[in-house]
């Protein structure tokens, strides 16, 4: 401190003694770590040194930081992160050198790579150039790409789809093309005939779409002969595709000309050539045509009684078209009369009714039974069904059990015989399971099944 008169208090000589306490409190023994040497310096001095070397330790850090993510993001670039499908885990590809390792770069510390994204890339062979595509995400390969793939699968559905609509010979399709070229001739000569009026009817219904004249040249045919078998049966499905009201009395009424058709022309001998020339053709000229979908579904539910086929041609109108009230309500009155008491009434619910389903309940002795529930069933006592997995069929009714067991022993092959007590092992391979007869007491046991008597072969 500074007195008064400006001299420093411990610069005076009297305060000699101080002034030497002082000093001695001060003065530090600095070593230097570089050099090595010691030297003695005031605590002022030792302060700033240690601000310097905290200043360089703080650089260094920093320094060092920055050289880690510029490495880090070198690594980055250098490896990706790739799926193995086979060990289910992630393995590391060096980019550069094409090197892998199940290890991830030390360089990355408590980091990593960001997970593949889910996209296939071209990978060209640097053996023989041979191209191939690869997933990171997934890990799969394939030698097509994901379009050419694409492309084949729709490739596939066309041809699946088109499996159900026969193709036709040359015959026919020399056919059915005059006469759809005549039918419009001969109808303008002499619209009075019964001939030409149905084959207008038919040609304006299935490949012209104009109902207004379908309906025209229907109604005077219907006045000219309401029994030609080829007149009411495509009048019939006419009035259904149309959706006709009342629904239900139009409905019932189509029915009546399906059976009074099938009365006169029990083989579809006279009905060949309206169903090959018009509603086939229809549908293999055009096959996205919802109108021309409609007819060829309710050409196989009315007519051919192909409920599952007409189901079929049902979702791929809807498919096209899925607003299409006509094309609604002709497929949920086939969905309704498929229920028992219904038209339709078979084995079972439709394949879109399955596939919505849930199954409830299994039991070793059913086989290859199972039991069903529809939740979105309105009819309650409906939502309960049965499927046989392996005829892919359904029914309401419950399987006759000895008649399954029956089918079961005759497919299956014996792999065990006790004549002792009479047990005989049959091995069921369609279901890959063993199931148990007893000769003498006639009855038939599952595997899961226990039984008192003599040992069953393992």
């Amino acid at each position: 401190s500074v007195t008064g008169g400006g001299e420093p208090f411990l610069m005076k000589p009297e305060n000699q003694e101080a002034c030497v306490e002082w000093l001695l409190q001060k003065l530090r023994l600095s070593r230097n770590k570089r050099t090595k040497r010691t030297r003695l310096v005031l605590q002022y001095e030792e302060d700033v040194d240690a601000k310097d070397e905290a200043a360089c330790k703080l650089q260094g850090i920093w320094r060092q930081k920055k050289a880690r993510q510029k490495m880090r993001h070198k690594a980055r670039q250098q490896y990706e992160k790739m799926w193995d499908k086979d060990n289910y885990c992630y393995y590391y590809m060096n980019l550069r050198t094409g090197v892998a390792d199940y290890k991830k770069p030390l360089i990355l510390g408590s980091e990593d790579l960001d997970d593949p994204v889910d996209e296939w890339r071209m990978i060209t062979n640097e053996t023989d150039g041979s191209v191939y595509y690869q997933n990171p995400a997934t890990g799969q390969t394939a030698y097509i790409s994901e379009d050419e793939a694409a492309r084949k699968i729709q490739r596939l559905i066309r041809d699946y789809q088109a499996s159900d609509i026969p193709t036709p010979t040359i015959t026919e399709v020399v056919k059915a093309l005059r006469f759809q070229r005549v039918a419009e001739e001969n109808y303008a000569k002499d619209p009075n005939k019964l001939a030409n009026i149905v084959n207008m009817a038919l040609l304006s219904h299935c490949l012209l779409d104009d109902f207004a004249k379908a309906r025209e040249c229907y109604n005077l045919a219907m006045k000219k002969s309401s029994t030609n078998p080829v007149l009411i049966r495509a009048y019939a499905i006419f009035t259904l595709a149309a959706c006709d009201n009342p629904k239900a009395k139009v409905f019932k009424k189509a029915h009546e000309y399906f059976k009074a058709a099938s009365l006169s022309d029990p083989e579809l001998e006279k009905w060949e050539v309206a169903q090959n020339s018009f509603f086939h053709w229809a549908v293999v000229s055009n096959p996205k045509d919802p109108r021309a979908l409609l007819n060829y579904a309710l050409l196989h539910q009315c007519v051919l009684k192909d409920y599952d086929l007409a189901e079929k041609f049902y979702m791929r109108a809807l498919a096209v078209a899925p607003t299409d009230t006509r094309i609604i309500e002709n497929f949920e009155q086939l969905e309704k009369q498929r229920l028992p008491g219904g038209a339709y009434v078979g084995r079972g619910p439709s394949n879109v009714v399955l596939k919505r389903s849930e199954v409830v309940e299994e039991k070793a002795e059913w086989g290859e039974w199972q039991r069903m529930f529809d939740r979105k069933s309105s009819e309650k006592s409906f939502k309960h069904f049965w499927y046989n997995r392996l005829g892919r069929f359904t029914q309401f009714v419950e399987p006759k059990w000895n008649e399954v067991w029956q089918q079961r022993e005759e497919r299956s092959e014996i792999t065990y015989e006790n004549e002792a007590d009479g047990w005989v092992t049959f091995w069921d391979g369609q279901l890959g399971v063993e199931f148990y007869y007893n000769r003498l007491s006639r009855e038939y046991q599952a595997a899961e099944e226990a039984y008192e008597g003599g040992e069953v072969a393992e």
